[in-house]
């Protein structure tokens, strides 16, 4: 069974995945411009005595606002949540005043401490640490934190220890394959390295640039292994930089996985945390605390106990004294597990709610239950201990990787389901439910509360959200279960004269049937092929009035194949063929697959003009800028509502609904603005890949009879709702033909 990345594909869905932590390596899913020197242009910033190098020159006024907000909340040590559009520089900002910052505590710790206390344990005597605070940077990607050390590199703040975490695939190039064996896992890591030989922090010590990348890390290793004679692993290497590190690097698994901090050595307590790119935080917290679909069955129990048991008996796996006994501890768990699920075995064709007790009590007498976990993750710890010694017969020392991933991701879920005493809150923030397709039966624990996996992190001074799509922020500061005292929402630095938004309720005033797109009509009726003209229509108006690159982004439910099957026998299509060459994503498609298709719509949007048709929730409304000449104009169909029929979807709006009615004047979100809200971010989401800084200029339209509401207007992001009210009188939803105009006039000013 294929585990799922959980930081990977995050926006797809809220269809749960598991946590293990390979993070996403792709690197061609930004179109990264090149950081700008910057030639010196520093200037100095000054708020509340903390004194901000900031390297780029002047600060956009939003940059400014952000900045000083950070300092009152590291001061005041608070949370919040900032908001601020792709493009406006939130990654310098960030870093910059939160190094200063540090830097500002570092000093006046060293001024109340002479000489200087060394101990990073040293209390004041108010009780609190008087270590300097560390920071956690947290993002989405790999790729993404090699973007940030980027900004760090050219800032004032070079000469700040850092620290990237990251998996040993991800860093050990090491490879010894005289001592594989035929049974190792692919990702199996078979590396000799001697401990003493950690070089990477002394040749950093000293240095007034320590910035540095996981391929910088692998380049020096890499040498120092083929020059010196002497063996290293980056991984190890990197570890050790986190021993005095004042900055670490990390994706969101390594902060939000209570056994990962523990493994690493990570504390939380009075130091400050950054979730960049937080929109996606939400999701990751149900996901970590929750089992995906076709996890915990009975197939899968059956084949990972056969492997830990051949591990146990086998010949060809050398298994240490130590490690025999918790294996064969583990092994009898999942046996008792797997035996359990077979006595349940039955046939039913809807899902089958487990009362929470009957639950608590069946898992006791399997060796899950909570009395017995803390027995299990020792084992589970000694098992997964690394490194992993290769003997001189060639065996190797460890158990199988595929099957202590299935352990820790199932023990990381139950460690949030048996958290406290009493478990009596858990029994409302879980829905655990038994489903069943002869000859399979699954169990899937599902957490309805993100804040239970995310109330970890209120040990922190501060935690700091940010993100381009936070918008409504009601939602997530309710959602993730911890204070956010500072809420504060940035409008674009492009001007809006560049920009152009509307919102389209329908193609013209004789249009009988308005852009109902939750595409509740059945196909080939009357008003289906009327919306279908419609969106053909206004489609074939924006290639042709707009040069270059368009974006279309539909919503995930839609059946493009047979919109554009439709199109093509009215006669749209060719219209559209006429005007720009046209890609499609596919669902499902490959990491390859995406970046030729990427490739191509490029070359294509910079050489005569192109259409990408792309869907919201997808990889190219993730992390994808598609700025310029490459999207002069982006276009929404529809709305990206999940279906409430899905096993989590259902059950979490009727839990929203029960915390909203026992306490209505909490500000919690009924079921319904739940489901709504979050299918708003998804599209906010998408409608910020095409303006990525200040002299770009383009065109924003959303397709959907739903924006005549105005509770759904107010869901937008506060720079693309000042957008909508500059494009016109008001920021309603408008006919088609009403703007076409206004839209000529638009590209005309920048198109001479």
């Amino acid at each position: 069974m294929k585990q799922q990345n959980v930081d990977d594909d995050l926006n797809n869905s809220l269809h749960l995945g598991t946590s293990y932590p390979i993070e996403e390596v792709e690197d061609f899913l930004v179109d990264i411009d090149e950081i700008k020197d910057s030639l010196k242009l520093t200037s100095s910033l000054n708020y509340q005595g903390v004194e901000i190098q900031f390297p780029y020159g002047k600060a956009y006024p939003c940059q400014e606002h952000l900045m000083e907000e950070i300092i009152q909340a590291l001061i005041a040590r608070e949370n919040c949540l900032l908001e601020s559009p792709a493009g406006t520089g939130k990654t310098a900002t960030l870093l910059c005043s939160a190094l200063a910052w540090q830097q500002h505590e570092k000093a006046n710790l060293e001024l109340e401490c002479s000489p200087p206390k060394k101990s990073k344990t040293s209390v004041n005597q108010n009780g609190e640490s008087s270590q300097v605070p560390l920071i956690f940077y947290a993002t989405r990607t790999l790729k993404h934190i090699d973007q940030i050390v980027d900004q760090l590199k050219h800032s004032s703040y070079t000469d700040t220890p850092m620290a990237i975490l990251t998996s040993m695939v991800n860093s050990c190039k090491n490879e010894f394959n005289d001592y594989q064996c035929e049974d190792a896992d692919s990702d199996e890591h078979f590396c000799q390295y001697n401990p003493e030989n950690l070089k990477w922090c002394q040749h950093l010590r000293g240095q007034k640039d320590q910035t540095w990348k996981i391929s910088d890390l692998k380049d020096f290793c890499e040498k120092s292994n083929k020059n010196n004679h002497f063996q290293t692993c980056p991984y190890f290497e990197l570890l050790d930089a986190v021993k005095n590190a004042r900055i670490i690097f990390c994706t969101y698994s390594y902060l939000l996985k209570a056994n990962m901090r523990e493994a690493l050595d990570l504390h939380l307590n009075n130091n400050i945390v950054i979730f960049d790119e937080g929109h996606n935080v939400e999701n990751v917290c149900y996901q970590i605390s929750s089992t995906p679909e076709d996890f915990l069955t009975y197939t899968n129990l059956t084949n990972f106990t056969s492997i830990l048991e051949s591990d146990l008996n086998s010949s060809t796996v050398s298994v240490s004294l130590e490690k025999k006994e918790p294996l064969r501890v583990v092994v009898e768990t999942l046996k008792n597990f797997r035996n359990f699920l077979l006595a349940l075995s039955c046939i039913f064709s809807e899902p089958v709610e487990i009362f929470f007790q009957d639950f608590l009590n069946w898992f006791a007498s399997t060796g899950f239950g909570p009395s017995n976990l803390s027995k299990l993750r020792k084992s589970y710890n000694i098992l997964n201990n690394c490194p992993y010694p290769i003997e001189t017969n060639g065996r190797r020392g460890k158990v199988s990787r595929e099957v202590l991933r299935f352990v820790g991701d199932l023990l990381g879920v139950l460690e949030f389901l048996w958290e406290g005493d009493t478990y009596s809150r858990n029994e409302s923030e879980f829905k655990i439910f038994l489903t069943s397709a002869l000859p399979e039966v699954n169990l899937q624990i599902l957490c309805m509360n993100p804040g239970v996996a995310f109330q970890q992190m209120n040990v922190a001074r501060s935690v700091i959200i940010t993100s381009g799509t936070l918008s409504p922020m009601k939602s997530l500061s309710t959602q993730l279960g911890i204070p956010f005292h500072r809420q504060r929402s940035e409008c674009h630095i492009v001007e809006t004269s560049r920009l152009f938004a509307k919102l389209i309720n329908k193609y013209d005033g004789r249009s009988n049937h308005p852009l109902e797109l939750t595409f509740s009509y059945k196909e080939n009726s009357m008003e289906w092929m009327s919306i279908q003209r419609q969106l053909g229509k206004i489609i074939t108006d924006i290639c042709r009035t707009v040069p270059k690159g368009v974006i279309v982004f539909v919503s995930p439910q839609t059946n493009v194949s047979k919109m554009i099957d439709t199109w093509k026998k009215n006669g749209c299509w060719k219209a559209i063929k006429e005007n720009k060459k046209i890609k499609v994503e596919r669902k499902g498609m490959t990491s390859t697959e995406v970046k030729e298709l990427l490739d191509g719509y490029r070359e294509s949007a910079l050489n005569g003009g192109a259409i990408l048709f792309a869907y919201m929730r997808g990889k190219f409304s993730e992390t994808i800028d598609l700025k310029d000449v490459h999207s002069r104009a982006l276009v929404t169909i529809g709305i990206p509502f999940l279906p409430k029929e899905d096993l989590f979807i259902e059950n979490k709006i009727k839990y929203q609904d029960r915390r909203f009615n026992s306490n209505r004047e909490s500000g919690l979100l009924d079921g319904n603005q739940w489901w709504t809200i979050n299918a708003l971010k998804a599209l906010n989401q998408a409608i910020g890949r095409n303006i990525g800084h200040k002299y770009n200029w383009g065109a924003i339209f959303m397709l959907d009879c739903k924006w005549n509401e105005i509770s759904k207007r107010e869901m937008l992001p506060k720079w693309i709702r000042v957008t909508l009210r500059n494009s016109g009188e008001k920021d309603e939803a408008v006919p088609w033909k009403k703007m076409l105009p206004n839209l000529a006039e638009h590209v005309a000013q920048f198109e001479k």
